[in-house]
């Protein structure tokens, strides 16, 4: 299905000026850095440009964040798949129900009403 108008103009009115600010940011900070984890023995030392750092832990951050949102709407996702099933269970019952008493009308009531036949 294709995206509509607005939609992919939006995303290109965001997506061309955010690559350009990716590509300026880069090419200010092309100067490296060195990154040493403290468990680790002293000689696993990595030297990366800034750039490539920072946008890892933009990257990263991002995809945190995705899973973040996934899991946390999954209680809201089974609560709405019960609240369907319940309200396929209640179409169900008084599409009985409406038959019951279409049956009822066709048999040919007694009159009394439905309360009062269920009553006795």
């Amino acid at each position: 299905m294709a995206k509509p108008l607005g939609v992919r103009i939006a995303g290109w009115l965001i997506g061309i000026p955010l690559a350009i600010l990716v590509v300026l940011f880069a090419l200010s900070n092309r100067h490296s850095i060195t990154l040493a984890m403290w468990p680790l023995p002293e000689d696993m030392v990595i030297s990366l440009p800034v750039y490539v750092v920072v946008l890892l832990v933009a990257v990263l951050g991002f995809f945190g964040g995705i899973a973040v949102a996934w899991f946390g709407g999954v209680r809201t996702w089974r609560r709405a798949r019960s609240a369907e099933r319940s309200l396929r269970r209640t179409e169900s019952a008084l599409q009985q129900a409406e038959r019951k008493i279409q049956r009822q009308e066709r048999s040919g009531s007694t009159g009394r009403s439905l309360v009062a036949a269920e009553s006795d």
